[in-house]
């Protein structure tokens, strides 16, 4: 796989490191050459962090990612810009997305350049309701998207509160201003997401994944599977297709 990064020069020797013997990272070159690489498909996929990019450089890219069939992987810092940026992007499609300085596990950034060809449904989450989290104020947006990385999530609602520096009530009133089901249902959603690949792809048993997504309690995994796609965690990995998975855990989050 032949990887256009374009990166800060840290972040890009840690991916450099990072992937196998099949991936091969091009000789480092500027914004232009990327769009020029994935206009006309001389590499494999493209491995970007938008928040270092100034604006007008930024809107080509953007512009470029909207339109290509490359396959894009974001990996920013969870920063104010890169949160705004990648909900940007994200609602212009699907694109796989690490947070540095969270999301640095070598294995992870392999894994994620594997998903590629078919974004998870994390990813697929995060892109339907990119342009209903943009809409948030600055902390909150840039919490919310955190829920969507690979990283530990908060256990309550009121530690995601917390983070964005606003009480519960107000947190609330923003989701439901937004098309948002509450911030319930915005963790629960995330943290749910996180199952359907290593219950449907990897066939790990239910009390693992349970343990590994942070729930608990068993019971509280086999409630909040029931609640939110209708399933049970052992359903849900023998006869919920990714898509269908998705799309329920879509109606939870989204008002119609």
């Amino acid at each position: 796989m032949r990887l256009f990064v374009l990166l800060a020069d840290d972040a890009r020797l840690h991916v450099a490191r990072s992937v196998g013997p099949s991936c091969h990272v091009l000789p480092e070159c500027g914004p232009d050459d990327a769009l020029s690489a994935i206009g006309k498909r001389e590499c494999d996929a493209l491995i970007i962090d938008p928040s270092i990019l100034a604006s007008d450089v930024y809107e080509r890219v953007l512009e470029a990612i909207a339109t290509t069939a490359v396959p894009v992987l974001l990996y920013t810092p969870l920063t104010a810009l890169g949160a705004q940026r990648v909900l940007q992007i994200e609602a212009a499609g699907p694109h796989e997305l690490l947070l540095r300085g969270i999301d640095d596990d070598p294995l992870l950034i392999c894994r994620k350049l594997a998903s590629l060809p078919v974004p998870t449904v994390s990813t697929m989450l995060l892109s339907r309701a990119a342009k209903r989290l943009s809409e948030f104020p600055e902390s909150l947006r840039t919490a919310s998207v955190a829920l969507f990385g690979s990283g530990p999530l908060p256990r309550w609602v009121d530690e995601l509160a917390a983070t964005s520096g606003f009480a519960r009530r107000t947190v609330d009133r923003w989701m439901h201003r937004t098309g948002l089901n509450g911030s319930s249902a915005l963790l629960d959603v995330a943290r749910l997401s996180r199952a359907w690949e290593p219950l449907a792809e990897h066939g790990r048993r239910p009390t693992e994944v349970s343990e590994e997504l942070g729930y608990p309690r068993m019971r509280l995994f086999l409630s909040h599977a029931r609640r939110l796609v209708h399933a049970t965690p052992a359903e849900i990995g023998q006869r919920l297709s990714r898509e269908e998975f998705t799309a329920r855990l879509s109606t939870a989050l989204l008002e119609r």
